[in-house]
């Protein structure tokens, strides 16, 4: 408080001394007066940056282009997912389609092998009764 009176001080003396004569010595006497009241701002070895062109373009215009990118990439993983969802439900849909075909074919097949087994059976004279349980026990995967 004590340094702020003595800045004062003189400033107090030399308004009340002399008196404006006109409208811009008044408004000197005011400036000279508010820039001792400020407290003085260090200069560090950089010095203040003057603004640039380049500098306030990059000011003015990153978060709108981030923003702009960010819903870019936000939009494309968006449409990116929702196409592989659907190629692969596209591609279950035909294996699914390819396993029921296999699964008819190896029920034909099989059909096939047991009409042949009971022609060849039938057909056969003097065949044993426990020959026959054998091939019936047999599991269904098991031709050979």
């Amino acid at each position: 408080m004590n340094a702020r009176m003595a800045l004062m001080r003189p400033l107090r003396a030399a308004t009340f001394k002399t008196t404006p004569s006109s409208p811009s010595s008044l408004l000197a006497a005011r400036v000279s007066r508010s820039q001792q009241l400020k407290p003085q701002t260090r200069s560090y070895s950089s010095g203040q940056q003057q603004k640039t062109a380049t500098g306030n373009f990059y000011k003015t215009f990153t978060r709108p282009v981030f923003k702009t990118a960010l819903l870019a990439i936000f939009t494309y993983q968006l449409i990116y997912y929702a196409w592989v969802r659907l190629e692969t439900d596209e591609i279950k849909v035909e294996k699914q389609a390819e396993v029921q075909r296999l699964e008819k074919e190896v029920k034909t097949l099989h059909a096939a092998q047991v009409a042949a087994a009971k022609n060849s059976a039938g057909g056969a004279v003097g065949g044993s009764a426990e020959e026959g349980k054998g091939e019936k026990s047999k599991s269904w995967y098991k031709f050979w």
